[in-house]
């Protein structure tokens, strides 16, 4: 630390963004994690090439507001659609075509019906399925240098929340190979 020049070190202004949400005459515009990480569930019936355009487009709103760091895309199981980890490298390569840094999110996984902003029920679910479930996050770690985990709770693997446990960080860290930002 003292042999650190501040003046030759500068850490970038990082605007995130989930959703933004754009009112005009008749219509509200919502663009953010419900189309990036929904691109993955919500038009799982898009052709790629259609499903490009509509990433393409989704990066170039976010980027056009000013963010520069984007929540997303989601690609944990609750997608449920074995095309995420090659969707997400479309959304992933869009983001980064329009200078957005991707977050993948959200590891382990997310619960079925549990609105983790509002809860954090005890999921339960032995390790080896959560190890099935995050999968997909090793598959994916290089592509992205920034994850997002989950304020999942099961008291199977640790009595703390996925975001604060010792026990997930390092499951994460060994499991899926990635070294980068939490």
């Amino acid at each position: 630390v003292e042999d650190l020049d501040a003046s030759e070190f500068r850490c970038p202004l990082l605007l995130c963004g989930d959703t933004v949400k754009l009112k005009g005459a008749a219509r509200i515009a919502t663009f953010g994690d419900g189309y990036i990480g929904g691109f993955l569930g919500k038009f799982r019936r898009l052709p790629d090439s259609e499903f490009q355009t509509l990433a393409r487009l989704n990066a170039f709103a976010l980027a056009a507001i000013g963010i520069n760091v984007a929540l997303g895309p989601t690609v944990d199981t609750s997608t449920g659609d074995p095309r995420t980890p090659s969707r997400a490298r479309l959304v992933i390569a869009q983001m980064r075509s329009f200078g957005l840094e991707p977050v993948l999110k959200h590891f382990p996984y997310l619960p079925a019906r549990a609105n983790l902003h509002r809860e954090s029920p005890d999921t339960r679910v032995p390790l080896p399925e959560a190890e099935k479930r995050f999968a997909v996050f090793h598959e994916l770690a290089g592509e992205a240098d920034i994850l997002m985990t989950t304020h999942l709770y099961d008291s199977l693997v640790d009595r703390s929340l996925v975001t604060f446990s010792p026990v997930w960080i390092r499951l994460l860290r060994e499991q899926t190979r990635f070294d980068g930002l939490l």
